[in-house]
């Protein structure tokens, strides 16, 4: 067969730093009823050439190598790592890949762009909606694939904007069983401005299945500590549970006293367990302050373990405040690292340490810890 493609959309002076990949799917009925379907996609980067009369495109680069086992949507976050991907298994039928970039806009606001890959479900989705904690919902697009030889409809999903939420949709399958659906091995694409980030998605499907439609929850569930272990340091009042919210309850933590002022140092280590073991999302919050020394004397490093490596991966380094103020630390990339396999157990070591390039070096100091929790979306 032949791909169909706007000729607007290779023109390189119309599409400057534009990047273009193909996918292939194999398919075989012995590999789908081993349950082996979905990962039967591969994708690879191809380059747009000029030929006579047009546009051509070169499979062939030297630079260019086929992306086995992926479908062609993780290109997008493979660019851009702040690309959030959510695999959406729809029950007794197939898998949709559903990714979403928020950024911020010049002068206040989000631009999210969200893309919907079938990679393999017959049920099909044929409406999407987004909803905010705003009614400022703006500027929204559409992006489809153009048919070729095919009876099915090329019309436009057509964008509604009530309240707080944007539903884009085609016909129902008691409309128009040739209606514009997100069919098997296609990916259509949206975007819309707000003035926050979204909350929820909904896809509706399109041929009745075992389920009219599959929710996305995109608001992060907040993960209190279960183990707390002092490696280095000594314990002073308070409690695990007073780290769980923001609330000016802390549970102190104390330096040893030693001969030399500049090796003191409080070690510890927390533990949690995530409510999913593939997130969407994956972020570790931390507040803490600082007693007895002065800003800049005592350096704060968070750690989270890589189940996969059995490696603590460092996320943030910054000098410890006087005053209480939170900070939210996201590592990117696959957030599953930090899971473990089977218990969906997540560990973190958080550091105190002398800045041993102060002059005047605190004899004692405490750290007192407000919040230390997990963010999990998914």
């Amino acid at each position: 067969g032949r791909l169909r493609i706007l000729s607007a959309d290779l023109n390189p002076s119309l599409n400057s730093g534009a990047k273009y990949f193909v996918e292939s799917q194999y398919v075989h009925p012995q590999d789908a009823a081993s349950g082996n379907g979905t990962n039967n996609a591969s994708y690879r980067q191809v380059f747009v050439n000029t030929v006579s009369g047009g546009w051509g495109i070169n499979f062939g680069s030297p630079n260019s190598t086929t992306i086995r086992e992926q479908a062609a949507i993780n290109a997008w976050k493979a660019e851009h790592d702040d690309v959030q991907l959510i695999v959406v298994d729809v029950p007794d039928d197939g898998r949709i890949l559903v990714g979403m970039r928020t950024t911020l806009i010049e002068g206040g606001g989000y631009h999210t762009e969200f893309a919907i890959e079938n990679l393999n479900s017959h049920q099909s989705v044929r409406s999407f909606v987004v909803s905010y904690d705003s009614n400022a919902i703006a500027n929204p697009g559409f992006h489809d694939v153009d048919y070729q030889f095919e009876t099915y409809s090329g019309t436009d999903w057509t964008p509604a904007v009530v309240g707080n939420t944007i539903e884009w949709s085609t016909q129902t399958y008691a409309q128009n069983q040739n209606a514009n659906a997100i069919r098997w091995s296609t990916l259509y694409s949206f975007w819309c401005d707000s003035d926050l980030p979204p909350t929820n998605l909904n896809l509706g499907m399109f041929r009745p299945g075992t389920v009219a439609e599959m929710n996305i929850n995109l608001v992060p569930a907040v993960v209190f500590p279960e183990g707390f272990k002092l490696l280095k340091g000594a314990a002073g009042d308070g409690q695990i549970k007073d780290v769980y919210l923001s609330d000016d309850q802390y549970l102190q933590l104390k330096t040893l006293q030693t001969k030399q002022s500049r090796t003191q140092t409080i070690e510890a280590f927390i533990e949690a367990t995530s409510p999913t073991a593939s997130p969407i999302d994956f972020k570790f919050r931390l507040e803490a302050t600082m007693t007895g020394a002065f800003y800049g004397a005592v350096i704060q490093t968070t750690e989270l373990l890589n189940q996969e490596t059995g490696e603590y991966e460092l996320v943030d380094e910054r000098d410890v405040d006087t005053i209480d103020q939170p900070f939210e630390f996201s590592p990117g990339g696959d957030g599953s690292r930090f899971i473990e396999s089977g218990t969906n157990l997540m560990r973190a070591r958080i550091e105190w340490r002398i800045n041993t390039e102060v002059r005047r070096i605190p004899t004692t100091w405490s750290i007192e810890v407000d919040e230390a929790v997990w963010l999990i979306t998914g």
